[in-house]
């Protein structure tokens, strides 16, 4: 709950900064972002999206490979353990 009451008041308090930000802000600073190329944005977005999907990929790839191993080796185990 904590979590939840501290993400909605920097949430609120990012967006009147940024709405104050943008009253002040003369045109020439508003038009500045709009230089950068689009293909930028889908860079910097896969470039994210990359760096938060390919290690939890890695991770579910090790940890399943642990845990079939882990899994072989009891049955093995408990095959030659019986009679």
């Amino acid at each position: 709950m904590l979590a939840v009451a501290l993400h909605a008041t920097l949430l609120a308090g990012a967006s009147s900064c940024s709405a104050r930000w943008r009253a002040n802000a003369p045109p020439a600073a508003a038009r500045s972002f709009a230089k950068f190329d689009p293909s930028f944005y889908r860079k910097l977005l896969l470039a994210f999206v990359a760096g938060a999907v390919v290690p939890v990929v890695i991770l579910a790839i090790a940890i399943r490979t642990y845990f079939a191993t882990q899994l072989l080796d009891g049955a093995a185990e408990a095959a030659a353990a019986r009679p």
